[in-house]
């Protein structure tokens, strides 16, 4: 080139000679410097082939680095069509550099493509760099190594040891360590990403010591190390047999390893290519043949690649201890799926052939268990001849996306964040499930079809693939994707990089979901993209919000006991850490563990910190938990207030109460008076009075709030006189004191002594009332736990067995003395302002419980009759039942009630009975007895994405709204449902219900006369628009459902 060519070329020299780049224009118009096509060791060719690779020689002449080099050879089978394309001279990488930078070295991010080890390239065209590049904040290097047979062919001794793309991969890592400074670029801040089989890769250069201190952080995308399409070939040699014969060497398995070698080594690079896909033993698979391989004592300690089994490795820790990011997309196996379900003939065999097709397809060992437990789980209504079918294909996609890549994702993280040899576990854990225009699912089978996000579709956000998808068009969500994904990446690799390799790193996984805004529209990829962070299910370690400060105060309690002070302590007591909530056992969640512990009395306190000079005392709102009284908590994990925070207006408390039969057993007597639960939150009450001005609250501004059985707690404490002046006003959520499910033990006694046999307590109705609690005090809370599912009267119901009871006036420090029906409709409880409401389908918690399982809506139907009176709380006769199937079954047979179609209708009735109506009869009543007492009732209808649905039924069935899915909007809930998508209409929604509540807490809803006037109610609705710009509501509606009312009023007029 010529002095005035050269100007207009980027020029770089490196250890190995001097490059003349290239410019390229980013996605923002800027130009970047290119180098293309740099070898990074010798050709692979000839006696090369089959070698680990050799360094490059250097050379003296400026080298043109503007030249795109051909991918290594390969056929890709996976995408129909595809001929043998590439190059065995293939060792070469790219070099992508923001123009200009001269102040300091920037990261390096380094990308490893995917292809299953058999195909893929670095090419720009198809990697292109150009979304990266417009960040301005890190260089980029792209690689190629040796793929299929030429960079995993292995004869398990020395002839052929194996691995030599992985090794081809150490050499590039290496070249960037000693030249990417030339570049601009920090080597000692480099972070390894790569998807797919790149992402595997990046964890195996984790566990090799070949790798180590080569690069400073990690990305795994959509692999894994641990998969079992990546895990090493268990005879390497018998497959490089098995490759010759295929090539026409027929004497292959007599021929020594050197000889097999030596002939494979000379024979046309293209045949051994066309001849991989003919490895296979059905249809596609297994797709991957070959990979990574262990290497022994047949390779010195100092050069081997993979010293031993990987999941031996990663298991024990033995890998680098630096920051990982990994994560998914919801759909990854549909690049197995796809093609199976969208040829007849193939799915048909697959039917036909399922046991000894399952080994090569998913790599299981398909015992007659493993066969019970797939089809239970993804096929439970699919015959037994004839799994997958085209109604059901998208469990076939989700069982293989399991298996293939999420569950050895999962593995791969759990362990890392638990290996006792990790120092910094600085872990992110990702979700990408933005649908865009674009999908590789049109390269795996020839259609447009949409099928949700699948494997590879979240690099065109990264990458520009103008080989396989047009631009995005300017504005589009798309392009704000790209934005959003790219500089999730790179930020991933900028921050903290340089990290203090002594310091040791707090334990935590954050999660991070990527995914489009919520419409109505079916058209995703037109409401525009959004991002959510939440912590990881289960496995975070809990970080206190910034603007809240915790702490926690306990109170002595024995069983069946009233709670007592607790005792002052000296110094300063650790409020930084959550407790155990009290023992219990989610009978709703049909997989829930017993968990809890007996000494659980904490309370939590929140408080926004403001700035010195604000000194007004802020409001205060005191949570209580539902749970039918047997279950719940105050964990910040369930019940975090952080969205209060935000308004800075008022401090939260929430705190926990004694469950079950530990929180209400009652004999009846002063042996056991019961009430134990509402006593404890009588307890934290005072507690509050006397200490919260300590935190910035005002004693004189308490509002107590609570759903479901919380919701009846607040309405209860209206009527105790222990709890008379310790708030000010009061919520009451979806709950009521008047309905059957949370109304006074008629016979707690006989209860008591149920369970006390249950227990194996002999002679229980002979004993004396003190003797029998004595003895039950006795009993391992544990066993006092579980046995109570032995009371239930059918399935899990009655859910409230154990609940609030009327105790004897003699009583010393009685709660209720008197049933609260009566006492309500009397007048004769606290005049506050008070909030309730509900949710329309607040009953489907009941019937979702019976409507997850096909044998209990049979047995349902047929107890129907039996079990109504124990779940109306009222006797039920041949009137009764006509006027019931009248208003609810009238499209179901006279010869059934309950039946797999009729869901809505027995959430409809469960809805009215146990929530609508005794809300309904609280307010009527309420207003006739406190004309002057402001009273505001609201009715909230809107539908998002997380629904406790998920959670009652095991299954991601849509069974719309579900009580109490109104709590997800006013709490986080990391444990149960991730954080909302920024700008998400679930986002906005909560913004609006937790300013509905605040406002209310701080007088400053309605004004000061609520939203009931005289006998009647205005009610405050929220619901969805499905108005993308303005996607939600809330407005006011008219008055009650009058005829709901006098239909119940009439049917439960003999109720008290």
């Amino acid at each position: 080139m010529n002095t005035r060519t050269q100007l207009k070329h980027p020029r770089v020299c490196t250890e190995d000679g001097c490059l003349l780049g290239t410019s390229m224009t980013d996605t923002t118009n800027l130009r970047f410097d290119a180098f293309v096509g740099i070898p990074y060791a010798k050709p692979p060719v000839g006696k090369l082939r089959f070698k680990k690779p050799q360094p490059i020689e250097p050379w003296t002449e400026d080298y043109n680095a503007t030249e795109i080099k051909p991918a290594c050879l390969q056929k890709s089978f996976l995408l129909p069509g595809q001929p043998v394309v590439g190059d065995e001279n293939c060792l070469f990488l790219n070099v992508y550099r923001p123009k200009n930078n001269d102040t300091e070295s920037l990261p390096v991010m380094v990308f490893i493509h995917g292809g299953g080890y058999f195909f893929g390239s670095a090419v720009p065209h198809l990697y292109g760099p150009e979304r990266i590049l417009a960040t301005k904040k890190v260089i980029l290097v792209t690689l190629q190594y040796r793929l299929g047979v030429f960079g995993f062919l292995s004869t398990g001794d020395a002839q052929a040891t194996g691995n030599y793309g992985m090794l081809d991969q150490v050499m590039a890592l290496k070249w960037v360590n000693r030249n990417i400074g030339f570049f601009g670029g920090d080597a000692q801040s480099v972070t390894l990403f790569g998807e797919s089989a790149g992402g595997a890769s990046v964890q195996l250069h984790m566990m090799s010591p070949l790798s180590r201190d080569l690069f400073q952080r990690a990305i795994i995308m959509s692999g894994s190390a641990l998969a079992v399409w990546s895990l090493p070939i268990v005879d390497p040699l018998a497959l490089a047999r098995k490759q010759a014969k295929l090539v026409g060497v027929s004497e292959a398995d007599e021929l020594t390893t050197a000889e097999l070698v030596d002939v494979l080594q000379y024979l046309d690079a293209k045949v051994l290519t066309a001849s991989m896909p003919f490895l296979r033993t059905w249809f596609e698979h297994p797709i991957v043949q070959y990979r990574p391989s262990v290497q022994g004592a047949f390779v010195p300690a100092e050069e081997r690649f993979l010293p031993d089994d990987p999941r031996k490795l990663w298991a024990e820790g033995r890998y680098a201890d630096i920051p990982v990011m990994i994560g998914t997309v919801p759909n990854e196996g549909a690049i197995v799926s796809l093609p199976i379900l969208h040829n007849e003939t193939i799915r048909k065999q697959f039917n036909d052939n399922l046991k000894e097709l399952l080994t090569p397809v998913a790599a299981l060992n398909a015992t007659p268990s493993v066969m019970e437990q797939l089809k239970g789980r993804y096929f439970p209504d699919a015959t037994e001849d004839s799994w997958i079918n085209e109604e059901n294909g998208h469990q076939f996609t989700k069982m293989m996306s399991d298996a293939l890549i999420i569950y050895p994702t999962l593995k791969t993280l759990l362990e890392y964040t638990n290996s006792n040899s990790t120092i910094c576990r600085e872990t992110t854990l990702y979700s990408f499930e933005f649908v865009g225009r674009h999908s590789f699912s049109s390269l795996y089978i020839p259609s447009n079809e949409s099928y949700g996000v699948c494997h590879q579709d979240e690099l065109p956000y990264v990458f520009r693939m103008i080989d396989l998808f047009p631009d995005f068009p300017p504005d589009s969500p798309e392009t704000e994707m790209s934005h959003v994904w790219t500089d999730f990446l790179v930020n991933f690799a900028v921050q903290g990089t340089k990290q203090d390799p002594t310091a040791s790193c707090k334990k935590s996984i954050k999660m991070v979901k990527f995914e489009n805004a919520q419409s109505p529209s079916e058209d995703a990829s037109s409401s525009g993209s959004q991002v959510s962070m939440s912590s990881g299910s289960g496995l975070n370690v809990w970080n206190s919000n910034p603007n809240t400060v915790c702490r926690n105060y306990r109170s002595r309690s024995g069983y069946a006991d009233n709670p007592e002070p607790n005792e002052p302590w000296e110094g300063t007591y650790d409020a930084t850490r959550p407790k155990n909530a009290c023992i219990q056992k989610i009978v709703l969640v049909p997989t829930a563990p017993m968990f809890g512990v007996e000494d659980c009395l904490y309370l939590n306190v929140f408080a926004p910190v403001l700035d010195a000079r604000h000194s007004k005392l802020l409001p205060v709102m005191i949570y209580i938990h539902g749970g039918s009284f047997s279950y719940g908590s105050a964990q910040p994990e369930q019940r975090d207030p952080s969205r209060f925070m935000s308004s800075r207006k008022v401090i939260v408390v929430t705190f926990q109460y004694r469950l079950g039969v530990l929180g209400f057993l009652s004999t009846g007597d002063g042996s056991a008076s019961g009430n134990y639960g509402l006593k404890d939150q009588v307890m934290v009450l005072r507690w509050v009075k006397k200490n919260i001005q300590a935190f910035g609250g005002d004693p004189n501004q308490v509002t107590i709030f609570g759903e479901s059985a919380g919701g009846v707690c607040t309405q209860l404490h209206m009527l105790s006189p222990l709890s008379t002046g310790l708030f000010h006003r009061a919520v009451s959520m979806s709950g009521s004191a008047l309905a059957s499910w949370s109304v006074p033990m008629e016979n707690p006694l006989q209860l008591a002594r149920n369970h006390a046999e249950a227990l194996g307590i002999a002679n229980v109705e002979e004993l004396p009332t003190a003797e029998l609690v004595e003895q039950m005090r006795d009993v391992d809370a544990a066993d006092l736990i579980t046995s109570t599912e032995l009371l239930k009267l059918w399935d899990i119901h009655p859910s409230s067995l154990y609940r609030p009871v009327v105790e004897p006036e003699e009583t010393p420090g009685a709660f209720l003395t008197e049933d609260p029906r009566v006492a309500w409709r009397r007048g004769d409880y606290a005049s506050v302002p008070w909030l309730t409401g509900s949710i329309p389908r607040d009953g489907s918690y009941v019937s979702q419980t019976i409507y997850r399982n096909h044998s209990l809506i049979e047995d349902f139907n047929e107890k129907f009759v039996t079990l109504l009176p124990y779940m109306l709380g009222t006797r039920i006769t041949e009137n009764k039942l006509a006027r019931l199937r009248k208003r609810f079954l009238k499209k179901t047979s006279p010869a059934k009630w309950v039946t797999k179609d009729n869901y809505d209708e027995i959430t409809a009735l469960m809805s009215e009975a146990w929530f609508l109506y005794p809300m309904v009869r609280s307010i009527k009543q309420h207003l006739a007895n406190r004309k002057r007492t402001p009273t505001s009732v609201y009715s909230f209808q809107f539908r998002g994405q997380y629904s406790f649905s998920m959670l009652f039924t095991g299954t991601d069935k849509p069974y719309g709204l579900t009580h109490p899915d109104d709590i997800i909007y006013l709490f986080e809930m990391p444990q149960l449902f991730p954080d909302f998508p920024a700008r998400s209409p679930e986002e906005e929604m909560s913004k609006l219900w937790v300013k509905f509540f605040v406002d209310f807490a701080t007088n400053e809803l309605a004004g000061t006369d609520g939203t009931c006037y005289g006998k009647k109610c205005e009610i405050v609705t929220f619901s969805n628009t499905y108005n993308p710009y303005f996607p939600v509501s809330r407005s006011i509606t008219q008055g009650f459902d009058e005829e709901m009312y006098k239909f119940w009023k009439s049917l439960l007029e003999d109720v008290a």
